[in-house]
């Protein structure tokens, strides 16, 4: 039995639920909870001393287990602070989210009555959680500072080649380690060797099997940044590689250009300040690879 202090609030027929599932993980949706986020003011915010003392405070007890204001605005997933503030300032949809909150709690003390926090799955998606908050944390503590507008602003003005729409149409071939792809480069530099013929033999990617090689135009967003930087670099007719990305190693030629318009900032800051923030981590851990001890021990890859 759910028990409110105050209020009991009917549930909109318009409701479907209290609960998303988002890969693995419980979260309140703002869509189940009727509210369009264009509605929430972000500029709402309570003053610190305030939210430190409704945070402590209760706002439902599930099985003499307490859950707090804190815990309501944890569940609140995808929202910024604004738009929680006007969420849980609203009677009825704040009811809403408290319902689904003693839901995920309800699940979650099931779990544990069953002892599911005791397996090797558990246990394990803990300790990747646990890293994934780590490094969150350490990026944010050392790149927040030099993600500023202006900063933004300039790497975006600076990356002018990139933020527009152009576009290039490439075949590659997929390799799985640099010396089978230096070796199907050097072929593919041979005049007599038909590109997408040594694609349909070679290729590793699984498309290559209906297209060739062949992956049509692309703009610079489509794909990964060393594979996209590579095409847009070379000229028509071009053969480059071995270019390497988390696929493995890509043979690639440049069949044909489009030039395009240039995007305008406030249409690509979201992804300019993404880029630049892949670029800082990107630095930051060439320095610490710089200077750690490393040893690969699994030499399958670079063996073949």
């Amino acid at each position: 039995m759910i028990r409110f202090s105050k209020h009991t609030h009917k549930r909109s027929n318009s409701m479907h639920g209290g609960y998303q599932m988002g890969g693995k993980k419980w979260a309140v949706s703002v869509s189940v909870l009727g509210i369009a986020l264009s509605t929430l003011s972000a500029s709402a915010q309570d003053s610190e001393p305030t939210r430190e003392i409704a945070n402590i405070k209760e706002v439902a007890t599930v099985n003499q287990h307490g859950l707090t204001r804190k815990d309501l605005e944890d569940s609140l997933t995808g929202l910024n602070q604004g738009q929680k503030n006007a969420l849980l300032g609203n009677p009825e949809t704040k009811g809403e989210a408290v319902k689904a909150m003693v839901g995920q709690e309800l699940l979650m003390q099931e779990a544990q009555r069953e002892g599911l926090d005791q397996t090797r799955a558990f246990q394990e998606g803990m300790n990747l959680a646990k890293k994934q908050l780590l490094i969150n944390q350490l990026i944010e503590k050392k790149f927040s500072s030099k993600l500023t507008p202006a900063a933004v602003k300039k790497f975006y003005s600076a990356k002018s080649d990139f933020f527009n729409r152009d576009e290039v149409r490439v075949q590659h071939i997929l390799l799985r380690s640099e010396k089978e792809a230096e070796k199907v480069m050097s072929m593919a530099m041979n005049s007599e060797n038909d590109f997408q013929d040594l694609a349909d033999k070679h290729s590793v990617d699984p498309s290559a099997k209906n297209n060739r090689g062949d992956l049509g135009y692309i703009m610079h967003d489509r794909l990964v940044p060393e594979f996209t930087e590579a095409a847009f670099a070379a000229k028509n007719g071009d053969i480059v590689g071995p270019v390497h990305t988390i696929y493995g190693y890509h043979v690639i030629k440049v069949i044909a250009r489009k030039a395009g318009a240039p995007i305008e900032f406030a249409e690509v800051e979201p992804r300019a300040k993404q880029l630049l923030l892949d670029q800082l981590t990107r630095n930051y851990v060439a320095e610490l690879r710089h200077k750690a001890s490393i040893q690969i021990h699994d030499m399958q890859t670079a063996s073949n």
